[in-house]
């Protein structure tokens, strides 16, 4: 996100304190696919991923005084949808899943129709999503919130309760792990690892 999109965030959300409750919507377009993402990654269940975003942008409407506007909106709403999954998932064990239709949508550069590419692009998507999905939960958390959410190391601690040389271990172990396990597949070069 650049800096330019936060302080159209901020103009955003001063409208809405304003009484312009219709403004919030701008935050949920923006933010929608974010917040789902996060949700299927760690709640990994489709049938509850509606209530759950619908869930989030309530508590942040609700809650949209608190925000500061010291740090970034968006990780401030991620950090809301991180709280949100975490509650919802006391009565079960957290599991970190990764959707292969997310991460090719993430991946693709939209350059090329070409259906070897695009077989490729998903064979990549579905390779990595796997080597994920193998990872130890801590560290396939610490992946998925770093490279695919965009979050910087302060916000993923403040998320998740953990000092911040600890997210910058999970992060580093995890990637030396997805490059053992990517040795030899297609996805053995990928760039964001």
């Amino acid at each position: 996100m650049s800096n330019d999109e936060g302080w159209d965030d901020m103009a955003v959300v001063r409208a809405v304190l304003a009484g312009n409750h219709e403004e919030f919507r701008t935050l949920v377009s923006r933010y929608h696919a974010a917040v789902a993402a996060l949700g299927r990654r760690i709640l990994h269940s489709q049938s509850d991923l509606a209530d759950f975003v619908q869930d989030v942008f309530l508590k942040a409407f609700v809650h949209l005084g608190q925000y500061s506007g010291t740090g970034r909106f968006y990780s401030w709403l991620i950090r809301i949808a991180y709280t949100t999954a975490i509650n919802r998932l006391h009565r079960a064990i957290p599991e970190v899943p990764t959707d292969p239709k997310t991460l090719e949508q993430l991946w693709s550069d939209g350059r090329s129709d070409n259906p070897q590419r695009v077989a490729l692009r998903a064979l990549l998507a579905d390779t990595v999503a796997q080597a994920i999905r193998e990872l130890p939960g801590h560290y396939a958390l610490a992946v998925e919130l770093f490279f695919f959410l965009d979050l910087r190391y302060r916000e993923i601690a403040e998320m998740t309760g953990l000092p911040v040389n600890t997210v910058k271990s999970h992060v580093r172990r995890a990637r030396l792990l997805l490059q053992q396990k990517l040795a030899g597949t297609i996805a053995e070069d990928y760039y964001d690892l």
